[in-house]
């Protein structure tokens, strides 16, 4: 399958590690059923065997959607260039998603992590974690320059967040099809270069990691309450003369971004700390509350309040392109309002 079936309709759109997982998708489920068959003679019993071939493998029906919808961008890809005449994949029902198993703390628990972090140097990190929404790849990308905190309405816009983009070959292939440096993996190759899509807007940090725009795809700006911008004057007041070459607002002692995993396992520490998990249960890999319970349960205590959920939307950011097109034009002045109102309901006097 060459040409526009070789690729998803919107490539050029897709984040470097969305575009690799859709890569993988392709070449471990499409491609085995479909390669080398002409588009134009592809039938819906042909998209029902890349999904059953998802399934039979034992994989989640959120591989089998992800499989379908992939299949289903290529072929409308195909439709507009004229290779076929219509997009088979509507004719076939999609699976059905698996069922979400995301959970929120409770407020008890919630006010109990507050507590915890607010003993921390870094503590505003995980109030705004519960007090904002942010995904955790939007706190430890968050930069000085996106707070606004003299003020007096203080915000944070929401720019920026850490993730790691893949490393492909620099140098060329030879005429065999092997890479001229003699390594397979591109992130092997002595002239590896980040595989990011042309015009895609990045800032290069360090090694593979490198700031991205949010996962909405446009800047957002999250109202503070007083307790969590006090949080956040904290912070920065204790790390003031510590190395920052990125500008980060929170980074380790040297300077250097907080990985992921470091921010996951800190949660586990201040959730046993706070007495919500066991010890056994701060190592990594365990099934413990992940980051993104806190940032649900933002959303989820906003409309315990009866905050209208194009107000959360605004505030936590939503990723759906329909949806975020109407949260673009909700008032800042009903998000701050809402924000008031979680700060009430949390009762912050720590």
């Amino acid at each position: 399958m060459g040409g526009p079936l070789a690729r998803h309709r919107h490539e050029d759109e897709l984040k470097p590690n969305a575009q690799l997982s859709y890569e993988s998708v392709t070449r471990n489920w499409i491609t085995p059923i479909l390669g080398g068959r002409a588009v134009a003679t592809l039938k819906p019993s042909d998209v029902r065997a890349v999904v059953k071939n998802v399934t039979d493998s034992g994989r989640s029906s959120s591989t089998a959607l992800k499989a379908y919808n992939i299949l289903s961008g290529m072929l409308e890809a195909a439709r507009v260039e004229g290779l076929c005449s219509r997009n088979v994949a509507n004719d076939v029902k999609p699976p059905a998603a698996a069922v979400s198993t995301r959970g929120a703390l409770s407020t008890e628990d919630a006010l109990r992590v507050l507590k915890v972090a607010a003993e921390r140097p870094d503590g505003a990190r995980w109030w705004v974690a519960l007090l904002a929404g942010l995904r955790q790849a939007e706190r430890i990308g968050a930069r000085l320059s996106s707070l606004s905190l003299d003020d007096e309405r203080p915000l944070l816009a929401v720019e920026w967040q850490l993730d790691e983009i893949p490393s492909e070959h620099g140098c060329e292939r030879r005429d065999d099809g092997a890479w001229s440096c003699g390594k397979k993996r591109g992130a092997s190759c002595p002239r590896k270069r980040l595989k990011v899509p042309y015009g895609f807007e990045y800032q290069h940090l360090v090694g593979r990691l490198c700031l991205i725009r949010p996962k909405s795809g446009h800047t957002r700006y999250v109202p503070l309450i007083p307790a969590l911008a006090a949080a956040l004057r904290a912070d920065i007041a204790r790390a003031d003369g510590k190395p920052n070459p990125y500008g980060l607002i929170w980074r380790h002692d040297d300077g250097s971004p907080i990985l992921p995993a470091d921010d996951q396992q800190e949660w586990r520490d201040i959730l046993f700390e706070a007495g919500i998990i066991t010890q056994e249960q701060c190592v990594p890999g365990s099934d413990v509350p992940t980051t993104h319970w806190a940032r649900h349960t933002t959303a989820t205590v906003l409309m315990e309040l009866g905050v209208d959920a194009k107000i959360i939307g605004e505030i936590v950011g939503h990723q759906s392109e329909a949806v975020t097109r109407r949260y673009q034009h909700v008032s800042s002045a009903a998000a701050r309002e809402a924000m008031d109102r979680l700060g009430s309901h949390f009762a912050l006097d720590i």
